[in-house]
């Protein structure tokens, strides 16, 4: 006698492929954030296709925006010429819609204070005390 009915079988089939999916998604996931790991952590911006020295032309598939808001996150107090020069675009070019959310990233970092780094902890003594009410 066959233990599992078709529909459990046909369910676990389904439970398989959906798992083999996220697996393959997650690899693909990995390896683009070991990619731009990778990028971001050498002195070199990946490989450049250049046939004069000063112009940069990246891959054609390779993701600019992703790599700008890396290096903004690397180093907030890049310039915005810097930033154009390092991913290779025109300066100008940073605050038109398309790169908005590069420039937004990038006016954010620059906002931050000090203040915004440090550890906010409630010291056990102050608990009991009339100064958090203030």
């Amino acid at each position: 006698m066959n233990e599992f009915s078709e529909k459990s079988v046909s369910a676990a089939k389904l439970d398989k492929q959906t798992q083999t999916n996220l697996l393959a998604e997650q690899t693909s996931i990995v390896a683009r954030l070991a990619e731009i790991t990778a990028i971001l952590n050498g002195n070199n911006p990946p490989a450049v296709k250049n046939k004069s020295a000063p112009a940069k032309s990246f891959p054609t598939d390779f993701d600019r925006k992703a790599y700008a808001i890396g290096l903004i996150w690397r180093n907030p107090s890049i310039s915005t010429r810097e930033l154009a020069r390092k991913v290779g675009v025109n300066h100008s070019t940073l605050f038109l819609p398309n790169w908005s959310d590069v420039a937004a990233v990038l006016r954010a970092r620059k906002n931050l204070s000090l203040d915004h780094y440090k550890d906010h902890h409630i010291d056990e003594d102050m608990e009991d005390s009339d100064e958090l009410d203030q």
